[in-house]
């Protein structure tokens, strides 16, 4: 019997069903922990957490910072690359997406894309600091689509934190 075999069809099995059963799943877990959260919202989260699961419970297991703040920040990451740079654009960044009326995935990244273009800093350099900003983590589903489920207060809070949190960092 192959494990990995057996979990890579469970995962085929996940990928094939739709965003709305998987947000049933999600709902479920939620509902034992005493969560709260939409239906829209639950199928949200399974459309970007679908090709990152093994089992229907991973999606609230790998997808907890979408319902809570990092409290910590992955260290390894924080030590490569929370720098002066990024530092500079997630500072700017945050101050750019108070002014927005809403946040989608789309205006985030054009905010994004605006504010790596004034600082002449490439997204590329500070994107782990930025998804550790706003996840605690260096790795994860789309970044953009994680900050419209959040909303625009949520990840400007985040990134506050992350500032405050990581400034210790920066020499």
């Amino acid at each position: 019997f192959d494990i990995q075999k057996a979990q890579w069809f469970n995962q085929q099995y996940l990928k094939a069903k739709s965003n709305e059963l998987l947000a049933e799943y999600l709902l479920e877990s939620l509902k034992k922990e005493r969560v709260e959260c939409s239906f829209d919202k639950a199928v949200k989260i399974s459309t970007i957490m679908k090709e990152r699961i093994t089992f229907p419970k991973d999606i609230w297991e790998q997808g907890k910072f979408l319902f809570f703040a990092p409290t910590t920040f992955d260290s390894s990451v924080a030590d490569k690359k929370w720098n002066e740079e990024a530092v500079r654009v997630v500072s700017a960044y945050r101050d750019e997406l108070t002014m927005l009326s809403t946040l989608d995935a789309v205006n985030a990244k054009a905010t994004l894309e605006t504010v790596t273009a004034k600082l002449n800093i490439g997204s590329g350099k500070i994107m782990q600091a930025l998804r550790l900003s706003i996840t605690g983590a260096g790795a994860g589903p789309d970044l953009m689509m994680v900050m419209e489920i959040i909303g625009k207060e949520e990840a400007v809070n985040r990134l506050s934190y992350a500032l405050q949190t990581l400034k210790i960092k920066v020499a």
